[in-house]
């Protein structure tokens, strides 16, 4: 029987066949773009840059230790650089004292050790102890962690005048109770005269930060204290911030803390009204994803004008300044034009007031976040659609010639339409990657869906 002929498919078939491949092909190559960019996206959005850049080191010396060498013993006249040698375990701390600015970023401190109550760790399970360095104490990326785990980080340093900056740190989870180990995320005891933290997820069992810089030396005072987007979890068995005598100033911007139960403990004393800054709830974001610290972790980088400073010297034979000491006096920032029900959107305008005349820097922050610096005049622009919508605090800090800094702060409530915030990050560096990327696939697939040289000849070559 002869064989049967398949009949033909005729052109015009062929041809929306050959159209509807290119239309499939074109379809993925747009949904690859956009998954692509969407993780631009979010890798953007997660790594944020730090507020507080390491301190400049002069000819530093490099010091590495593992599981075999927790400690380091540095000389506070010289700078440093600390690093961690894969992730450091075993019962002990990992211990840094002296030096002048000391520089740690990134690394992993696991306490998992088998013989002991899982719940009750000694101290013999602390993650990092800093003692006594000089100038700037910059620890980053740090990740710190264990079953086993009785402490985060403990600091003591007797040096006038020492910075601490915490940035980017993750503790999973402190373990302890009120009759046994005093669990903390973090702890001083000793200083230091600035303390900053940027960036800080934290859990605990028991407490979350002991503040008390003048246990052993009433001169050890800090300054200041300025604890920024930071998110705490755990128990509600003790205070998750213990204020002790000593500290000067107190400034809380996105701190959150999320308790296990009812009526939480957030701060001690209870009637300070600084904890009042602290927010009772779940924080809107990780500050700290898993992942972000650790071995492998790389610094997003920092704010532009938010460099840190070593350790001021004192002059021998003090000069008395030339110019006018008197005390800046910023009004409170004016935001306008606000809208008629009195939230602000778009691009506003702030007043400030710079007095007296021998203000020569005024900068604008809004919760926390440096977003203008002012050097002429006393009016500046502000981006609300940057913003997320709802209640945010504008902060103008001015700084005389004489180094002499005060601040004033007002709230803002913003409500931007959804198209505004569009059209805002469109035009951020981040929403620029994106367009391009979709741009580019969107050409790639025109052309092979109109068949355009040179996909065409690169078809008929194949």
């Amino acid at each position: 029987m002869p064989a049967t002929k398949k009949p033909k498919q005729s052109p015009k078939k062929a041809k929306v066949h050959k159209v509807g491949n290119r239309l499939v092909l074109a379809a993925f190559i747009l949904f690859f773009a956009a998954i692509g960019s969407y993780f631009v996206f979010l890798s953007q959005a997660a790594s944020p840059q730090l507020t507080w850049a390491p301190p400049t080191l002069s000819s530093p010396i490099t010091v590495t230790l593992s599981n075999s060498n927790k400690n380091a013993k540095l000389d506070p006249t010289k700078d440093y650089i600390v690093k961690l040698s894969g992730k450091i375990t075993g019962t002990g701390s990992v211990n840094i004292s002296g030096g002048r600015n000391v520089v740690l970023i990134g690394g992993e401190i696991n306490h998992t050790e088998t013989g002991g109550p899982a719940n009750n760790p000694g101290k013999d399970q602390l993650g990092l102890t800093l003692k006594n360095w000089t100038g700037t104490m910059h620890v980053e990326g740090l990740y710190i962690s264990g079953t086993t785990l009785g402490e985060g980080i403990d600091v003591d340093t007797r040096s006038p005048g020492a910075i601490l900056q915490l940035q980017n740190i993750r503790v999973d989870t402190v373990k302890g109770t009120q009759a046994t180990n005093h669990a903390d995320i973090v702890q001083n005891w000793g200083g230091p005269t600035v303390y900053r933290i940027d960036r800080l997820t934290g859990s605990t069992s028991y407490q979350g930060f002991m503040v008390q810089p003048i246990q052993f030396d009433s001169a050890m005072l800090t300054k200041e204290m300025d604890f920024r987007n930071i998110n705490v979890t755990g128990a509600n068995t003790g205070y998750k911030f213990f204020r002790a005598s000593g500290v000067e100033k107190i400034t809380f911007t996105n701190v959150y803390f999320q308790p296990s139960s009812p009526n939480p403990k957030v701060g001690y004393p209870e009637s300070d009204p600084v904890f009042k800054q602290i927010k009772i709830g779940l924080a809107p974001t990780d500050f700290v994803p898993a992942g972000v610290a650790g071995a492998g972790y790389v610094s997003p980088g920092y704010g532009t004008s938010q460099t840190s400073t070593t350790t001021p010297t004192t002059p021998t034979n003090p000069t008395v300044p030339t110019t006018p000491t008197t005390p800046i006096v910023p009004l409170s920032p004016i935001v306008t034009p606000p809208n008629t029900d009195g939230t602000v959107s778009g691009t506003v305008t702030v007043q400030v007031q710079q007095t007296p005349s021998s203000t020569v820097k005024t900068e604008i922050f809004v919760d926390g976040a440096l977003k203008q610096v002012v050097t002429n005049g006393d009016v500046t622009s502000l981006n609300t659609a940057n913003l997320e919508n709802g209640n945010h605090t504008v902060t103008v800090r001015s700084t005389d010639v004489n180094g002499a800094i005060t601040e004033s702060s007002s709230e803002i409530e913003v409500s931007n339409s959804l198209w505004r915030q569009i059209i805002s990050q469109a035009t951020s560096s981040t929403g620029k990657v994106i367009i391009g990327s979709l741009g580019a696939a969107m050409l790639i697939a025109a052309l092979f869906i109109f068949n355009v040289p040179p996909v065409s000849l690169l078809k008929r070559r194949v």
